[in-house]
């Protein structure tokens, strides 16, 4: 929240302070460097999709609740539910890996690539950190990169642990315009 400099702040007034302790002053100017705002808008939407699974989990209480039963089912194994298939694929991500995109590179990085690699094919960071440089330098050969690689990537690797990757038909609605690129490029 942005206060008007030499305008009164109101909680301080209520709260009993005198006009001239709740004046507002400046205490520092801007030094005229912009911060990036990508970073709070992704943890911002890591916050919102964790607030609607919990709706949704919380929504129909009549319903099993698909977490607990897998949890209970794996109990004394020491697997997670979704160990039981270390060689699992998603053929369209599979090619989308091998196809460098002049465009939507960080979407594909958050909502394909990242969780793709921690949660379907069960890399470590590293190695998922190491699939998605990959990735960039391929892209990067097309058009350069406009965000620094290292930080996106720490960036998805925190934020999409435990996140499975977007569904091919959610994709498709969620974002037609580079579903249609990928179709037209036989993805």
């Amino acid at each position: 929240m942005i206060r008007i400099p030499d305008t009164f702040n109101s909680k301080c007034l209520i709260r009993g302070l005198s006009l001239e302790d709740s004046k507002v002053r400046i205490l520092q100017k801007w030094d005229g460097t912009r911060i990036d705002g990508e970073t709070i808008a992704h943890e911002f939407m890591i916050w919102l999709t964790k607030q609607e699974n919990n709706l949704y989990k919380s929504s129909s209480p009549n319903k099993p609740n698909l977490i607990k039963t897998n949890r209970k089912r794996y109990l004394g194994t020491g697997k997670s539910p979704h160990q039981d298939k270390p060689n699992s694929r998603i053929e369209w991500v599979e090619r989308l890996l091998q196809t460098p995109l002049v465009y939507q590179r960080k979407y594909c990085l958050w909502r394909i690539i990242g969780p793709y690699l921690l949660n379907v094919k069960h890399y470590s960071e590293a190695e998922t950190a190491k699939t998605m440089k990959n990735w960039l330098d391929l892209c990067n050969n097309l058009r350069k990169l406009d965000f620094e690689p290292k930080i996106k990537i720490y960036d998805i690797i925190k934020g999409n642990k435990g996140f499975k990757p977007i569904s091919y038909t959610k994709f498709k609605d969620e974002n037609r315009t580079l579903w249609l690129f990928l179709q037209n490029h036989d993805l």
